[in-house]
């Protein structure tokens, strides 16, 4: 066999496991990846840099998605940033849920009806401190015997 066709043979060996090893990659990220798509007016919170801190990155929003560019990408208007609409992957997306206002109440004085008592602490007697028993003191034997 020379050089060239050793060369080929290798490089065949090597595209086979490339692609058997891209298919198993592919069943693992299959296993947890979801399939997000987002219609024009939904509200989004979208992964960004902390203004001030590049390597920090947080979900602000809510924000609007705007336009589906393809099947990962979106325009989202930000209005109160610099760029006021920006193009974002699916993966820095995540759908944003109003709360209902009876589950987040905000309670500014308490009802008419409830009594505010204050705590009162009654310093309570101490009884006499409990002696524990003492342990005798080790003795040091020798522990081999000559």
């Amino acid at each position: 066999m020379n050089t060239r066709e050793r060369l080929r043979h290798a490089l065949d060996l090597s595209s086979t496991h490339a692609a058997r090893e891209r298919s198993k990659a592919k069943v693992w990220y299959d296993r947890r990846a979801r399939l997000r798509t987002f219609q024009p007016g939904d509200k989004v919170l979208v992964l960004m840099p902390m203004p001030g801190k590049p390597q920090y990155a947080k979900y602000h929003g809510p924000y609007t998605a705007e336009q589906q560019l393809g099947p990962v990408d979106y325009i989202i208007s930000t209005p109160e940033r610099r760029k006021t609409k920006r193009v974002c992957h699916v993966n820095l997306l995540k759908p944003y849920h109003e709360r209902e206002p009876q589950l987040n109440p905000v309670v500014t004085t308490p009802p008419a009806d409830v009594v505010v008592q204050s705590l009162v602490i009654e310093e309570m007697e101490c009884p006499a401190p409990i002696s524990l028993p003492t342990l005798a003191p080790m003795v040091e034997t020798d522990l081999h015997p000559d």
